[in-house]
């Protein structure tokens, strides 16, 4: 789901942009964009499948939702700040259009790697000490997935 999503951003990046492989200026526009609106939409809508698919009831979907949101968004988001800047500046200068959701996809298989590793953790944690995640813990409370 997430390749088809891609392919359509990139394009439409394309599209309001420019080419990039031949403009640094339009690297970091696409950088930036893709930060302010593709990685926020991005989180959130792991979240919810998260949610969903943890959780029999749409209530208790719903009330999970709230807490990963709550507890784990802005972790997420700064951990997310930390790699794919680097990434997609990499893709959007040097990555031809039709290739760029594949290349993409290899650098998710990393990321998504450190999120299920840091989510295991985290939940080995919680269930020893029997708490909520808090706000002072570090990136490994971080559980989000797709990602440009």
């Amino acid at each position: 789901m997430n390749g088809i999503c891609l392919h359509y951003w990139y394009r439409f990046l394309d599209k309001i942009i420019g080419n990039s492989m031949k403009n640094k200026v339009g690297v970091v526009l696409k950088v930036f964009a893709d930060q302010l609106v593709y990685a926020p939409l991005s989180i959130l809508a792991f979240f919810s499948f998260a949610a969903v698919l943890e959780n029999e009831k749409s209530s208790d979907a719903i009330d999970a939702l709230v807490v990963k949101v709550k507890f784990n968004f802005l972790h997420t988001l700064i951990a997310d700040c930390t790699m794919w800047p680097l990434v997609n500046a990499i893709n959007f200068r040097f990555i031809p259009l039709n290739y760029r959701p594949s290349f993409v996809g290899l650098a998710q298989l990393i990321w998504q790697t450190y999120l299920s590793t840091a989510a295991r953790l985290n939940n080995e944690a919680s269930l020893s000490n029997h708490s909520q995640p808090s706000m002072q813990e570090p990136l490994s409370d971080c559980v989000a997935g797709q990602r440009s």
